[in-house]
Formats: structure tokens, C-alpha cells, sequence
């Protein structure tokens, strides 16, 4: 057992060094949340200088891109890869797809509603719901992390594989920040965001992986 334990833990090293990262970064942020950490501070002038950047121009493009990490879109996103993994019959992929995002719904919205915690005051768009953490940072981290899960090994390495890492840390870096511009979100809300959909997709990652080895291992065994 403490063999297995051991083999566990040094094959999966990275990937429980990048989920406890997240899982820092998340904690770390929810607790200058509920206890008026130094964090609010930044937040406060964040929020305060953002105005110097908005524009009409650029507010209509931020809309229109923060739009695309939205419920009706993720849901099309969604939709769209596990139908495309079921019909590979790319099955393990599928499982982690699914867990890593309905997972990472569930637990956004039930961290929003236990925190409360209100949107700035000057948001240029009229939400109702809470701030922290922010759905929009969480899910565009779950998405892009796990369609990179599922791909990378079925690209070829060089400048495909740079290019898909590039476009899945890109992409949740600019959800956030459209989401710190519009002034809907503290810079808290969407650091929070991001380690929560590290951590969650990457500890599915984990466990995923570890039933998949026990399943073969049992296989072999009874062949």
C-alpha cells in the first residue's frame, strides 16, 4: 500500500504541486474576503483606475468578449465537446469534461451564495448576482485548462503544443481582466476565479487518472 501510495504521489507530483497552487490562490483570496484583507485594498484602487481605460469602443469589445465566456455560450461549449468526445468514444475524456465542469458550476455558485459579497459599485453592466469568486474567471480557467487535458497529447509537440498552451492560459487571462474592466468583478473575485478552477480541474485530473490506472492494472491482472 505505502508502494502504491508513493508511486502515486511521484507521478502525479506536478499536477498536486498545481492543484494546491490553485487551492492556495483561492484561499488566500477568499480569506482577505471574509476578513477585509490587505487584498481589498488593491481591489479598491484597481477598480478606481479601470475608469482611465474605458472607452466606448473598447467597453463594446469587452462586452462582446466576456459575453463569449457567458452562460449561453459555455453552455454551447459544453454541449458541443462532449458530444465531439462521446462520438470519438473518447470516454475517460468525457468523464473528466464532464466532472471538471459541472463541478466547477456547483462550486462557484455555492461559494457566491454563501460569501455574498456585492459587485462594485461602478459596474458598467447591471448584474444581480454576487461577486466572489467570479463564475466568468472560474469557468473560462475549467474550460481552457481541461480542453488542454484533453488535446495535448494528440497534437503534435512543437509549435502546436505551444500554441495550444498559449491559447489556455491566454484565454482565461482575458476573461478576467474583461471582467475587472466592465467593473463587475473586484480583482479578488476573479484571482479567486482562476485558483478555483485550477485546483478543481486539476484534482479531477488527478483522480481521473489514478481510476483509469486501477481500472488497467485490474485488467491486467485477470487477463
Amino acid at each position: 500500500m505505502k508502494t502504491e501510495r508513493k508511486a502515486f504521489l511521484h507521478k502525479n507530483r506536478w499536477r498536486i504541486l498545481f492543484s494546491l497552487s490553485g487551492f492556495v490562490l483561492f484561499v488566500l483570496m477568499l480569506t482577505n474576503v471574509l476578513n477585509n484583507g490587505p487584498i481589498l485594498k488593491a481591489d479598491k484602487w484597481v477598480s478606481l483606475h479601470m475608469s482611465e481605460l474605458q472607452t466606448p469602443v473598447w467597453t463594446k469589445l469587452i462586452i462582446f468578449v466576456t459575453d463569449l465566456n457567458g452562460l449561453f455560450a459555455s453552455t454551447i461549449v459544453f454541449a458541443a465537446v462532449s458530444t465531439f468526445l462521446w462520438y470519438r468514444k473518447w470516454y475517460s475524456e468525457l468523464r473528466f469534461f464532464l466532472c471538471s465542469f459541472t463541478g466547477a458550476v456547483l462550486l462557484f455558485n455555492v461559494f457566491k451564495f454563501s460569501v455574498q459579497r456585492a459587485r462594485p459599485d461602478t459596474k458598467l453592466l447591471d448584474l444581480m448576482t454576487y461577486s466572489f469568486p467570479s463564475g466568468h474567471a472560474t469557468m473560462a480557467t475549467v474550460l481552457a485548462f481541461s480542453l488542454y487535458v484533453v488535446f495535448v497529447n494528440r497534437v503534435d509537440t512543437g509549435l502546436p503544443r505551444i500554441f495550444l498552451l498559449f491559447a489556455c492560459i491566454l484565454w482565461p487571462v482575458t476573461i478576467a481582466f474583461t471582467r475587472v474592466y466592465l467593473n463587475v468583478h473586484w480583482l479578488s473575485d476573479v484571482l479567486g476565479g482562476v485558483g478555483l478552477g485550477i485546483f478543481w480541474t486539476t484534482l479531477v485530473w488527478i483522480l481521473c487518472s489514478h481510476g483509469q490506472q486501477k481500472k488497467h492494472n485490474k485488467n491486467k491482472l485477470y487477463q
